[in-house]
């Protein structure tokens, strides 16, 4: 859609422009008249509505972001002065592109004009590399600066992730511009503006010296090392990579490459980032459309155990699982379960890891291996001797050196944020995975043992993150796992607690923002909501859970083509790789309307969360199947009835009931279409003005 029709011009057609500088101390001008709103909340507010995509925000939402810790009445009554203090200023100033109604506000972007997106906007389109980022450090850091002050747990989050989404941005679109350099002048501004975002950016530090040398400028060159052995030294304890130490002995020596682009490209340090061609139907080939850039696919292999003790087993178990946790948190490659056929085919480059474990009473012997699953060949492997201690100290090193193999770039400075995640005991880990095993295998009873273990793991270690976060998971789910279950407002208000404590203590998990989001949109508050998926998805694009519950959500909030973008992608990728994945891509085609899609991947489906036949259902009733529809409804309704956890044989009514309150859907014309594709097969399902009464006290 044109920007102008986005943001709805039509309110505010002419009129001045409002200049919003985000980065240090937000100010603002209108006509070259600089505000003053003597209010450090209309000031956040207004910062907020100037990073947003459509200029749009509900009053809840904006109630919730700033004034989180009042009453309601209180908070809606402070945003309303807020409100008047910004119309009263901006209008004073002849900006008349703020529009606040009873549910909404509106600010027309079409006539605001900030130094963030002209920074963006510069980087994308000019050749030269902007001075902000050639003259300052850490530019991200810098966005709405000492506003952590305003004290606001939302707004605080919300403004962490905003800082490390541009500073992801900025990183990889300099990345490219270094490996795209032709000229030494392009390939050295490339090089420290990517050293100003992360002083401990080796291939940038490897492209600087290049340039300096090939230019003559030996001293600088040297320089640039010495900068790097310092921050690295001095802030993390490690050195530069063989590579890199190398590279300095070569132009101390004056061997270095010569040429331009060999002192451009060859030391960058980025491997060529590949595109595989995905299969359409008549054999025609296209570049998968992967957010971004396609990376490398990672499959962790289940531990091979080479001794019997169940405390070793255990042991090796959470080595998994953690790795696997830690993995998930990187953008640069995707972390799946399986090689599915659809992925053998895409072309995308795929790396196994490989565990296995001998333990003794005092130590583990962990052996980690990775190849390429396409030309089998091993290409790093290690053997550790550990003891408890050291268990989770090896896995920023792990991390690192899987990195390495596949050639991908991951700086000391983002490694150390893995130092940063809370570390529980193993035993803590242990009882975790038991819980989540518990609540897996589908049986009421050890769901509530699950509850209870996960209860007292927060109790005994309240930093543990997972803990929270894995409870929420439970208490969300546990209404659409076990047939007959309601929806109640005591589940989804201790979620909603433990979601926040989740993101509370890792406030950069991508996972716990869709936990939080998800619990939202079952209280029905679907605006904060999707603001949480927005942030996960901004967090880690890559990570094929995220990004596909991410695309369930917004297919539930009638976001059909973002929604249909993002599962096609993953579907296209061959990233679908286990039932409920399968599940959510039906509920997604259903919603937005691709029946045929539906009926195509029901077929891979062969466990996931009860009642996701509905979709499938409905689906063969719009495109006239209308006895296989039935059938299939008859099918559902008796597994429904085996399964059913209520005291008494339910009725089709009380089925109908129970399926209605499964789905957090806020999409009027999707609720419509799923009722009406099982009315056809025979099901009485809830209308959509009944969603409220679904919930449970």
């Amino acid at each position: 859609m044109p920007r102008d029709e986005r943001n709805g011009a039509g309110l505010a057609g002419g009129g001045a422009e409002l200049q919003a500088t985000l980065f240090g101390l937000p100010g603002f001008t209108v006509a070259g008249h600089a505000l003053r709103f003597r209010s450090r909340k209309a000031e956040a507010l207004l910062s907020y509505m100037c990073l947003t995509t459509d200029g749009r925000l509900t009053r809840e939402m904006a109630a919730g972001l700033l004034w989180g810790e009042s009453s309601e009445d209180r908070a809606r009554s402070s945003l309303r002065q807020t409100l008047l203090i910004l119309r009263r200023e901006l209008e004073a100033a002849g900006f008349e592109g703020l529009h606040p109604d009873k549910l909404t506000i509106y600010l027309d972007k079409t006539r605001v004009a900030t130094d963030v997106d002209a920074l963006l906007d510069e980087l994308a389109k000019g050749e030269k590399t902007p001075p902000s980022l050639l003259n300052e450090k850490r530019l991200p850091d810098r966005l709405l600066e000492g506003f952590e002050a305003l004290n606001e747990e939302s707004f605080i989050g919300w403004l962490r992730v905003r800082r490390q989404h541009l500073q992801d941005r900025l990183r990889t679109s300099l990345e490219d511009r270094l490996n795209g350099a032709r000229d030494q002048a392009s390939n050295q501004d490339a090089a420290i503006a990517l050293l100003n975002l992360d002083p401990t950016h080796e291939p940038a530090c490897r492209a600087l010296m290049n340039a300096r040398a090939a230019s003559g400028d030996f001293a600088g060159a040297v320089r640039a090392y010495e900068d790097l052995w310092r921050v690295l030294d001095e802030e993390f304890d490690t050195q530069p990579s063989e590579r890199t130490q190398a590279l300095v002995v070569n132009i101390k020596l004056e061997r270095y490459p010569q040429s331009t682009e060999a002192a451009g490209r060859a030391e960058a340090g980025f491997a060529e980032r590949e595109k595989p061609a995905v299969s359409q139907a008549g054999g025609a080939q296209r570049i998968s459309p992967w957010p971004g850039e396609v990376w490398p696919v990672i499959i962790v292999e289940q531990v091979l155990q080479l001794d019997e003790p169940a405390r070793s087993i255990r042991m090796a178990q959470v080595f998994r699982h953690d790795l696997i946790s830690r993995l998930v948190r990187f953008r640069e490659w995707s972390v799946v379960e399986a090689e599915t056929e659809e992925l053998v085919r895409s072309g995308t480059p795929v790396y196994k890891v490989s565990i296995s474990s001998v333990s003794s009473r005092e130590q583990a012997s962990i052996s980690v291996a990775v190849r390429n699953s396409r030309s089998n060949a091993y290409i790093w492997g290690r053997d550790f001797k550990l003891d408890a201690a050291q268990f989770f100290e090896l896995q920023g090193q792990l991390v690192s050196n899987i990195a390495m193999a596949m050639n991908v770039n991951i700086s000391a400075e983002r490694l150390a944020q893995l130092s940063k995640v809370p570390v529980a005991s193993l035993m803590s880990y242990d009882r975790l995975l038991k819980g989540q095993q518990l609540h897996y295998t589908w049986k009421l009873e050890d769901s509530h043992r699950a509850q209870a273990i996960l209860e007292a793991i927060i109790e005994q270690d309240p930093q543990f993150g997972p803990a929270y976060c894995t409870l929420a998971q439970i208490l969300n789910s546990r209404h659409i796992i076990f047939p007959g279950q309601p929806r109640t407002a005591q589940n989804i208000a201790r979620a909603t607690e433990l979601a926040r404590t989740a993101i509370g203590l890792d406030p950069f998990d991508s996972r716990a923002y869709l936990c939080a989001g998800w619990t939202l949109a079952l209280q029905g508050n679907y605006e904060a909501a999707e603001e949480q998926h927005r942030l996960a998805l901004d967090l880690n694009n890559n990570d094929p859970w995220t990004v596909l519950s991410v695309a369930h959500a917004f297919a539930f909030y009638g976001r059909r083509e973002e929604a249909t973008v993002l599962a096609r992608q993953l579907h296209d990728a061959g990233m679908l790789t286990s039932p409920i994945y399968w599940s959510y891509f039906i509920g997604v085609m259903f919603l937005c309307g691709d029946y045929g899609a539906v009926l195509e991947a029901f077929p891979h489906f062969s466990a996931g969360y009860p009642g996701v036949e509905a979709w499938y259902i409905a689906a063969l009733a719009h495109t006239g199947d209308l006895q296989g529809a039935r059938k299939c409804l008859s099918t559902m309704e008796s597994y429904l009835v085996s399964r059913w956890t209520g005291a008494d044989e339910p009725t089709r009514e009380e089925i109908a009931h129970w399926l209605g309150q499964c789905f957090p859907l806020n999409d009027r014309e999707g609720w419509q279409r799923l009722r009406e594709g099982l009315r056809l097969a025979g099901m009485d399902f809830p209308p959509f003005a009944a969603r409220g009464s679904l919930i449970a006290n």
